[in-house]
Protein backbone atom coordinates (compact mmCIF):
# COMPACT_ATOMS: atom_id res chain seq x y z
CA UNK A 1 0.00 0.00 0.00
CA UNK A 2 1.37 3.49 -0.59
CA UNK A 3 0.84 6.84 1.34
CA UNK A 4 -0.31 9.52 -0.36
CA UNK A 5 -0.47 13.51 1.03
CA UNK A 6 -3.43 15.63 -0.01
CA UNK A 7 -4.64 19.19 0.63
CA UNK A 8 -8.03 19.90 0.14
CA UNK A 9 -9.73 23.37 0.81
CA UNK A 10 -12.01 23.68 4.02
CA UNK A 11 -14.90 23.25 2.04
CA UNK A 12 -14.02 20.13 -0.15
CA UNK A 13 -12.90 18.64 3.81
CA UNK A 14 -16.22 19.65 4.86
CA UNK A 15 -18.04 17.81 2.05
CA UNK A 16 -16.15 14.45 2.66
CA UNK A 17 -16.57 15.29 6.67
CA UNK A 18 -20.58 14.91 5.31
CA UNK A 19 -20.25 12.23 3.82
CA UNK A 20 -18.58 9.96 6.28
CA UNK A 21 -20.93 11.22 9.07
CA UNK A 22 -23.72 10.26 6.62
CA UNK A 23 -22.09 6.53 6.52
CA UNK A 24 -21.33 6.44 2.91
CA UNK A 25 -18.06 5.89 3.40
CA UNK A 26 -16.12 5.25 6.71
CA UNK A 27 -12.80 7.60 6.18
CA UNK A 28 -11.01 9.94 4.68
CA UNK A 29 -9.02 7.40 2.79
CA UNK A 30 -12.01 4.97 1.88
CA UNK A 31 -13.66 8.37 0.47
CA UNK A 32 -10.54 9.02 -1.79
CA UNK A 33 -9.91 5.18 -2.96
CA UNK A 34 -13.82 4.97 -3.75
CA UNK A 35 -13.46 7.72 -6.16
CA UNK A 36 -9.94 5.86 -7.88
CA UNK A 37 -12.41 2.63 -8.25
CA UNK A 38 -15.27 4.67 -9.77
CA UNK A 39 -12.77 6.31 -12.29
CA UNK A 40 -11.02 3.25 -12.44
CA UNK A 41 -14.58 1.83 -13.75
CA UNK A 42 -15.98 4.54 -15.86
CA UNK A 43 -12.72 4.39 -18.08
CA UNK A 44 -13.28 0.54 -18.46
CA UNK A 45 -16.82 1.69 -19.54
CA UNK A 46 -15.55 4.69 -22.18
CA UNK A 47 -13.00 2.27 -23.53
CA UNK A 48 -15.77 -0.61 -24.25
CA UNK A 49 -17.26 1.31 -26.56
CA UNK A 50 -14.48 1.94 -28.75
CA UNK A 51 -14.75 -0.87 -31.39
CA UNK A 52 -18.71 1.15 -31.90
CA UNK A 53 -17.07 4.50 -32.00
CA UNK A 54 -14.55 2.90 -35.27
CA UNK A 55 -17.09 0.86 -36.95
CA UNK A 56 -20.28 2.88 -36.21
CA UNK A 57 -21.50 1.14 -39.76
CA UNK A 58 -21.42 -2.11 -38.34
CA UNK A 59 -23.25 -1.23 -35.38
CA UNK A 60 -25.96 0.09 -37.93
CA UNK A 61 -25.91 -3.17 -39.54
CA UNK A 62 -26.68 -5.38 -36.50
CA UNK A 63 -29.20 -2.74 -35.42
CA UNK A 64 -31.54 -3.30 -38.93
CA UNK A 65 -30.62 -6.93 -38.66
CA UNK A 66 -32.52 -7.21 -35.46
CA UNK A 67 -35.61 -5.16 -37.13
CA UNK A 68 -35.37 -7.43 -40.11
CA UNK A 69 -35.37 -10.67 -37.90
CA UNK A 70 -39.40 -10.35 -37.51
CA UNK A 71 -41.07 -10.14 -34.28
CA UNK A 72 -39.53 -10.00 -30.85
CA UNK A 73 -39.74 -13.22 -28.80
CA UNK A 74 -39.39 -13.77 -24.96
CA UNK A 75 -36.30 -13.98 -23.49
CA UNK A 76 -35.85 -16.70 -21.48
CA UNK A 77 -33.35 -17.92 -18.77
CA UNK A 78 -32.13 -20.22 -21.90
CA UNK A 79 -31.22 -17.20 -23.61
CA UNK A 80 -29.16 -16.08 -21.11
CA UNK A 81 -27.79 -19.28 -20.10
CA UNK A 82 -26.64 -19.27 -23.66
CA UNK A 83 -25.42 -16.00 -23.47
CA UNK A 84 -23.36 -16.79 -20.39
CA UNK A 85 -21.89 -19.37 -22.13
CA UNK A 86 -21.03 -17.83 -24.74
CA UNK A 87 -19.54 -14.78 -22.98
CA UNK A 88 -17.07 -17.46 -20.70
CA UNK A 89 -15.72 -19.24 -23.72
CA UNK A 90 -14.73 -16.35 -25.40
CA UNK A 91 -12.89 -14.87 -21.89
CA UNK A 92 -11.31 -18.42 -21.66
CA UNK A 93 -10.02 -18.19 -25.30
CA UNK A 94 -8.54 -14.43 -24.65
CA UNK A 95 -6.93 -15.85 -21.64
CA UNK A 96 -5.84 -18.87 -23.16
CA UNK A 97 -4.01 -16.42 -26.28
Amino acid sequence: MVKLNIQLDDQLKAFVDQEIAAGRCRSLDDYFAGLVRDQIRQSALDHSGDEWDRHPEELERLIQEGYDSGDPAPWTKADADQIKRRVMEKRLGQAGA
